[in-house]
Protein backbone atom coordinates (compact mmCIF):
# COMPACT_ATOMS: atom_id res chain seq x y z
CA UNK A 1 0.00 0.00 0.00
CA UNK A 2 1.17 3.53 -0.74
CA UNK A 3 2.69 5.70 1.92
CA UNK A 4 0.44 8.47 3.22
CA UNK A 5 0.68 11.73 1.34
CA UNK A 6 -1.39 14.74 2.42
CA UNK A 7 -2.87 16.48 -0.63
CA UNK A 8 -2.64 19.93 0.91
CA UNK A 9 0.83 19.59 2.44
CA UNK A 10 2.22 22.56 0.51
CA UNK A 11 -0.74 24.73 1.51
CA UNK A 12 -0.35 23.61 5.12
CA UNK A 13 3.36 24.50 5.10
CA UNK A 14 2.54 27.88 3.56
CA UNK A 15 -0.03 28.52 6.30
CA UNK A 16 2.60 27.61 8.90
CA UNK A 17 5.06 30.08 7.39
CA UNK A 18 2.41 32.81 7.27
CA UNK A 19 1.64 32.15 10.92
CA UNK A 20 5.34 32.34 11.83
CA UNK A 21 5.74 35.63 9.95
CA UNK A 22 2.68 37.09 11.64
CA UNK A 23 3.89 35.90 15.04
CA UNK A 24 7.21 37.66 14.45
CA UNK A 25 5.37 40.76 13.24
CA UNK A 26 3.26 40.76 16.41
CA UNK A 27 6.43 40.44 18.48
CA UNK A 28 7.92 43.47 16.78
CA UNK A 29 4.69 45.47 17.26
CA UNK A 30 4.48 44.56 20.95
CA UNK A 31 8.15 45.44 21.39
CA UNK A 32 7.58 48.82 19.73
CA UNK A 33 4.52 49.38 21.94
CA UNK A 34 6.55 48.64 25.07
CA UNK A 35 9.24 51.08 23.90
CA UNK A 36 6.64 53.80 23.38
CA UNK A 37 5.10 53.10 26.80
CA UNK A 38 8.56 53.33 28.35
CA UNK A 39 9.06 56.72 26.67
CA UNK A 40 5.67 57.86 28.02
CA UNK A 41 6.68 56.78 31.54
CA UNK A 42 9.96 58.66 31.18
CA UNK A 43 8.10 61.81 30.15
CA UNK A 44 5.73 61.38 33.11
CA UNK A 45 8.67 61.08 35.48
CA UNK A 46 10.24 64.20 33.97
CA UNK A 47 6.97 66.10 34.41
CA UNK A 48 6.76 64.99 38.04
CA UNK A 49 10.36 65.99 38.67
CA UNK A 50 9.75 69.38 37.03
CA UNK A 51 6.67 70.00 39.20
CA UNK A 52 8.62 69.07 42.30
CA UNK A 53 11.48 71.36 41.31
CA UNK A 54 9.13 74.24 40.44
CA UNK A 55 7.75 74.32 43.97
CA UNK A 56 11.08 75.57 45.13
CA UNK A 57 12.20 76.00 48.70
CA UNK A 58 10.89 78.46 51.25
CA UNK A 59 12.66 81.79 51.04
CA UNK A 60 14.17 81.08 47.64
CA UNK A 61 14.50 84.07 45.31
CA UNK A 62 13.00 83.39 41.88
CA UNK A 63 14.12 85.28 38.80
CA UNK A 64 11.54 86.02 36.08
CA UNK A 65 13.76 84.64 33.29
CA UNK A 66 14.21 81.34 35.08
CA UNK A 67 10.46 81.17 35.79
CA UNK A 68 9.73 81.72 32.10
CA UNK A 69 12.28 79.07 31.12
CA UNK A 70 10.77 76.57 33.60
CA UNK A 71 7.28 77.37 32.33
CA UNK A 72 8.34 76.83 28.71
CA UNK A 73 10.00 73.54 29.67
CA UNK A 74 6.82 72.43 31.46
CA UNK A 75 4.69 73.32 28.44
CA UNK A 76 7.05 71.41 26.17
CA UNK A 77 6.86 68.36 28.44
CA UNK A 78 3.05 68.56 28.45
CA UNK A 79 2.97 68.78 24.65
CA UNK A 80 5.43 65.89 24.24
CA UNK A 81 3.46 63.84 26.75
CA UNK A 82 0.24 64.41 24.80
CA UNK A 83 1.97 63.48 21.55
CA UNK A 84 3.42 60.38 23.19
CA UNK A 85 -0.04 59.34 24.40
CA UNK A 86 -1.17 59.46 20.77
CA UNK A 87 1.87 57.45 19.64
CA UNK A 88 1.13 54.82 22.31
CA UNK A 89 -2.52 54.67 21.23
CA UNK A 90 -1.46 54.13 17.60
CA UNK A 91 1.08 51.48 18.64
CA UNK A 92 -1.66 49.69 20.61
CA UNK A 93 -3.89 49.78 17.53
CA UNK A 94 -1.11 48.30 15.38
CA UNK A 95 -0.41 45.59 17.99
CA UNK A 96 -4.13 44.73 18.15
CA UNK A 97 -4.28 44.47 14.35
CA UNK A 98 -1.20 42.23 14.31
CA UNK A 99 -2.77 40.09 17.05
CA UNK A 100 -5.93 39.68 14.95
CA UNK A 101 -3.81 38.80 11.91
CA UNK A 102 -2.02 36.13 13.95
CA UNK A 103 -5.32 34.71 15.19
CA UNK A 104 -6.59 34.51 11.62
CA UNK A 105 -3.41 32.79 10.43
CA UNK A 106 -3.61 30.34 13.33
CA UNK A 107 -7.21 29.51 12.49
CA UNK A 108 -6.27 28.96 8.83
CA UNK A 109 -3.41 26.65 9.78
CA UNK A 110 -5.57 24.70 12.21
CA UNK A 111 -8.16 24.07 9.50
CA UNK A 112 -5.52 22.35 7.39
CA UNK A 113 -4.11 20.60 10.44
CA UNK A 114 -7.55 19.12 11.14
CA UNK A 115 -7.85 18.09 7.48
CA UNK A 116 -4.43 16.44 7.67
CA UNK A 117 -5.36 14.59 10.87
CA UNK A 118 -8.60 13.35 9.33
CA UNK A 119 -6.80 12.25 6.15
CA UNK A 120 -4.16 10.48 8.25
CA UNK A 121 -6.84 8.65 10.22
CA UNK A 122 -8.66 7.68 7.02
CA UNK A 123 -5.41 6.41 5.48
CA UNK A 124 -4.60 4.43 8.61
CA UNK A 125 -8.06 2.86 8.54
CA UNK A 126 -7.62 2.03 4.84
CA UNK A 127 -4.22 0.44 5.54
CA UNK A 128 -5.72 -1.66 8.33
CA UNK A 129 -8.52 -2.84 6.04
CA UNK A 130 -5.97 -3.69 3.33
CA UNK A 131 -3.82 -5.62 5.79
CA UNK A 132 -6.86 -7.46 7.15
CA UNK A 133 -7.97 -8.34 3.62
CA UNK A 134 -4.44 -9.55 2.80
CA UNK A 135 -4.30 -11.67 5.95
CA UNK A 136 -7.72 -13.14 5.17
CA UNK A 137 -6.56 -13.97 1.67
CA UNK A 138 -3.38 -15.61 2.96
CA UNK A 139 -5.37 -17.52 5.55
CA UNK A 140 -7.79 -18.68 2.87
CA UNK A 141 -4.95 -19.84 0.63
CA UNK A 142 -3.29 -21.73 3.50
CA UNK A 143 -6.58 -23.38 4.35
CA UNK A 144 -7.14 -24.29 0.68
CA UNK A 145 -3.62 -25.79 0.42
CA UNK A 146 -4.12 -27.74 3.61
CA UNK A 147 -7.43 -29.12 2.32
CA UNK A 148 -5.92 -30.05 -1.06
CA UNK A 149 -2.93 -31.74 0.60
CA UNK A 150 -5.23 -33.81 2.79
CA UNK A 151 -7.13 -35.02 -0.27
CA UNK A 152 -4.01 -36.26 -1.99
Amino acid sequence: MRQFEFRFQRVYELKERVEDVRRASLGEAVSALEGEKQELRRLGEQRGARRQASRGEAGQVLHPGILQLASNFGLRLERESGEQHEVVRLAETVADEKREDLLEATRDRKVFEILRDRATAAHKKQVQRYELRTLDEIGGQLHYRKDTEELT
